[in-house]
């Protein structure tokens, strides 16, 4: 999945990061966030078993997403 994407695309990057490696992540991520809100409008819980299943889902990663620290620049 994406969040997958993200974590490795962070966890390699190497010592010196730029401002627009920055944006392209923080982006990548408010995109992520948007996507899974969307698809958690289309599946309402009370419609069937599935359902909530696929809510549990959508919630467990939006949670993971969360988590998910993007870098900042130093200020030095």
């Amino acid at each position: 999945m994406y969040l997958d994407y993200l974590k490795n695309e962070l966890a390699t990057v190497s010592a010196e990061i730029t401002a627009g490696q920055i944006k392209k992540w923080n982006s990548f991520k408010n995109n992520l966030g948007e996507g899974i809100g969307y698809y958690q409008s289309l599946f309402l819980p009370a419609i069937s078993a599935e359902n909530e299943k696929i809510q549990y889902l959508l919630h467990f990663y939006k949670e993971e997403l969360s988590n998910i620290k993007i870098p900042e620049l130093d200020a030095a």
